[in-house]
């Protein structure tokens, strides 16, 4: 091998390398990443927070939210909600169905059946999820925070496969795990919403 045929060789290898690192400098320190506090949109979000009716009786709890959707000047009311929410099996890549509750032991048949919809999140859902729900666990229940609706209508939602009728929740931010040791009655748990 020539003289040349290296030095070609050798700049072309530097290339490679220089656009493999995206040019990252190495003589100058990179900033470190801080993890984002838990739940600092809910925190941080203006309003106080109103208590609003029990969730359960599920068919009184479906009927207040749907005709408090909105307040009085017709904007979107954002609500506080315990969810308990499955994954679609053990390996946790799909969420499941998602329930208003406490924790799945409480789910019986008298339960509101969500879609989420994770679109105002800028991390997505399922993603937030496997990080806080510790592992083997394939359920979850949390308190979301969001729209009652869809953020964007469009088309029509599908129903999970055991024929709970299911009603949209544009989740907006994501709160504090429900504590498994201190798991509050459904009869008493009430659904929470921001005033202006």
């Amino acid at each position: 091998m020539s003289i040349i045929q290296a030095v070609v060789s050798l700049g072309l290898l530097l290339m490679v390398m220089a656009t493999c690192s995206g040019f990252a400098r190495l003589d100058k320190p990179q900033p470190q990443r801080t993890p984002a506090k838990e739940n600092t949109a809910m925190q941080s979000r203006p309003g106080n927070l109103a208590e609003g009716p029990t969730i359960q009786p599920a068919s009184q709890l479906l009927s207040w939210l749907e005709k408090n959707a909105r307040d009085e000047a017709g904007n979107r009311r954002i609500f506080r909600l315990p969810v308990v929410v499955r994954f679609e099996d053990e390996h946790r890549l799909a969420l499941g169905p998602a329930y208003i509750g406490v924790s799945e032991a409480s789910l019986g048949s008298d339960r509101v059946a969500l879609a989420l919809d994770d679109t105002g999140l800028k991390v997505s859902l399922l993603d937030q999820l496997n990080q806080r729900c510790t592992r083997p666990a394939t359920v979850c229940a949390l308190w979301l925070e969001g729209y009652w609706g869809p953020l964007v209508q469009a088309g029509s939602s599908s129903d999970p496969p055991d024929g709970d009728k299911t009603h949209p929740f544009a989740v907006l931010a994501v709160g504090k795990l429900i504590d498994p040791t201190d798991v509050p009655s459904p009869a008493t748990t009430r659904v929470l919403f921001r005033m202006p």
